[in-house]
């Protein structure tokens, strides 16, 4: 079975050796969670930059201010209304990752999501 991947800058092809039913058929509950979990993510961001487009800013002043990743991820949670899944992805993020985020780009990458999610369907 051949599968496409587009890379940045091209598309390369990968053979796999398994069938791609049965690997889907054997991951489907994690895909379907993280498939999900990107998608709230990405609403919730949205939608904090929506309510303040200085929040990349202020959620970089919170982290600064706290070692612990537990405390971190409540806090973030008080202070932004947003869910642990969130507040979880946001430290998993490069510090560059954070600051290049913007409205415009969270918004397509939203729109990408849902369309690919559509397809899914």
């Amino acid at each position: 079975m051949n599968a496409t991947i587009n890379i940045i800058g091209g598309e390369s092809t990968l053979t796999l050796g398994l069938d791609f039913n049965q690997i889907l058929d054997d991951n489907f509950a994690e895909v379907c969670k993280a498939v999900e979990s990107k998608g709230f993510f990405l609403k919730e961001m949205v939608k904090l930059f929506i309510e303040n487009s200085r929040v990349i800013d202020e959620i970089i002043q919170l982290l600064m201010k706290i070692d612990d990743r537990k405390e971190a991820a409540k806090r973030l949670c008080e202070r932004f209304g947003i869910s642990g899944i969130t507040a979880h992805r946001i430290l998993g993020m490069s510090l560059s990752d954070l600051t290049g985020l913007t409205a415009n780009n969270l918004k397509s990458e939203l729109e990408k999501y849902m369309a690919c999610v559509a397809n899914i369907r």
